[in-house]
């Protein structure tokens, strides 16, 4: 559940210490901007102020510490709970203040290949508390439990992961589209199609399905 509804519909930029974009994606429709750990680093040297850094701070610049931990803005927490990843500790302290809409960033290709796997198993404990968006370089990735619909992605590349089995789905506008399909993990999944509409639909009767569509 949410604990503070008014929140719902604010979106939070959340970075991970991971592989971020050399070019600062547009924070300015965020309403909070939480760092974790290194990823304050980032942020700092594009003169971006997050409203949160948590961690145990020990991959954060000496020299950004000294400049900022006083800063009137910035909250400095520590998060040093070693039962859970930063990335959980970070969905924790988002859903403690009642937010629901989630971009992350560095979150999905990690400066180690077990964060790509990791984070998205955790982000699967919490789809029902969150809406959480991965950003990449190429894709958006995010997780779905019913049906949407999707604009303005003609001749982009779709790719469908059952998270780990999604029945009866249907899919409309894709040069390859999906009727009544029955997707499990150790089996079958649905990589590289294309829209061929502006607008698509997918729709299905049970289960998560993780989807990635090209930016």
């Amino acid at each position: 559940m949410i604990l503070v509804n008014k929140n719902k519909y604010k979106i939070v930029g959340l970075f991970l210490n991971g592989f971020l974009p050399i070019k600062l994606p547009n924070i300015s429709n965020y309403y909070k901007i939480i760092a974790v750990n290194g990823a304050s680093n980032y942020l700092f040297k594009h003169n971006i102020v997050p409203d949160f850094v948590l961690g145990d701070m020990d991959s954060i610049d000496s020299y950004y510490i000294n400049k900022y931990m006083y800063h009137n803005k910035i909250k400095f927490i520590n998060t040093l709970d070693q039962n859970f990843t930063d990335f959980e500790k970070s969905i924790k302290f988002i859903i403690k203040y009642g937010f629901f809409n989630i971009d992350v960033w560095g979150g999905i290709n990690g400066k180690e290949n077990d964060h790509l796997l990791g984070n998205l198993f955790i982000a699967g404990k919490y789809i029902n508390e969150l809406s959480l968006i991965f950003y990449d370089k190429e894709y958006y990735i995010f997780f779905i439990k019913k049906s949407i619909k999707i604009y303005n992605v003609k001749n982009k590349k779709i790719s469908f992961f059952p998270f780990p089995y999604v029945n009866n789905i249907n899919s409309y506008g894709l040069k390859y589209n999906l009727k009544n399909k029955n997707f499990y993990l150790n089996n079958n999944i649905g990589i590289r199609n294309i829209a061929i509409k502006d607008n698509i639909k997918i729709c299905f009767k049970k289960g998560i399905l993780l989807l990635f569509i090209q930016r």
